[in-house]
């Protein structure tokens, strides 16, 4: 991300968006596989939407420091909405590690064909 920043251009907004989303993935990731299990049919569609709109969202608000590109710009945006996103992220990170939340590479339960020969692997 941080390379992908310097490619863009110096401008201390990529930096203050980019390194806002590893906060947003640890939150999604945790908040998810602590609840989203735990839900019924109906309840998880309606997750999945709640899920789809804040993160919809949350490149809306990372979105600014693309457009106001500066660091003061930036930041005094944020905070005219109360830094609602990293503040959303930290309290559902807390929520999924207080529930017991794993990281996302512990919500993969599906088994992995790896006793298959090469062969059947392509076939399927």
């Amino acid at each position: 991300m941080l390379l992908s920043a310097y490619w863009h251009g110096l401008h201390p907004g990529y930096y203050l968006s980019f390194l806002t989303i590893p906060l947003c993935l640890a939150a999604e990731g945790r908040l998810e596989s602590a609840l989203r299990g735990r839900l019924s049919p109906g309840a998880q569609k309606a997750w999945d939407w709640v899920h789809w709109f804040l993160k919809m969202r949350a490149y809306d608000y990372m979105c600014m420091g693309f457009v106001l590109l500066s660091l003061g710009d930036t930041l005094r945006y944020w905070a005219s909405i109360y830094f609602c996103i990293h503040i959303l992220a930290l309290a559902a990170l807390g929520l999924g590690l207080a529930l017991g939340g794993g990281s996302p590479s512990r919500r993969k339960t599906a088994p992995q064909a790896t006793s298959l020969a090469p062969e059947k692997l392509r076939e399927e």
